[in-house]
């Protein structure tokens, strides 16, 4: 990057803080948008997996959970969140969970896959009662 940089010449202006924050931060968005967008049609043909990754960041003493989806195209990271305050409520992880599986489209789902914290197991368990039926056939959620 460095060289690249140096082959510019000393006249080459970096990108203001205003350009970065503002218009390239924007742009970033939509082209992620619009791959996700790709990824969502694939998604429909051959249905995806949901993959929940939890973890604590120990330096600020915070739980995360990741949120991914894998498919045969790709897999594409959905969003993370803090879950501090109800990691230890099976009840609650699994409302998020749920969540996450109705908003990239439980209709596709062909499996959901968490860690083996208990919390976790706790709120697949449910989710597993909680089967979903796609084109007629059953398909249960597997951790």
């Amino acid at each position: 990057m460095c060289e690249s940089i140096d082959q510019c010449g000393s006249g080459l202006k970096p990108p203001s803080m205003y350009e970065l924050r503002i218009p390239f931060l924007k742009k970033e968005v939509e082209d992620t948008k619009k791959d996700i967008a790709e990824h969502k049609k694939e998604w429909a043909k051959k249905g995806f997996s949901i993959l929940f990754d939890g973890w604590r960041y120990t330096t600020i003493q915070k739980d995360i959970v990741n949120f991914r989806v894998n498919s045969p195209k790709d897999s594409v990271f959905i969003g993370s969140m803090d879950i501090s305050e109800f990691v230890n409520d099976a009840n609650l992880l699994y409302k998020v969970l749920d969540n996450i599986v109705e908003e990239v489209g439980k209709e596709n789902v062909t499996q959901v896959a968490t860690d083996n914290a208990s919390n976790y197991v706790k709120a697949g368990k449910k989710m597993r009662v909680l089967s979903i039926y796609i084109s007629d056939v059953l398909i249960k959620y597997f951790f």
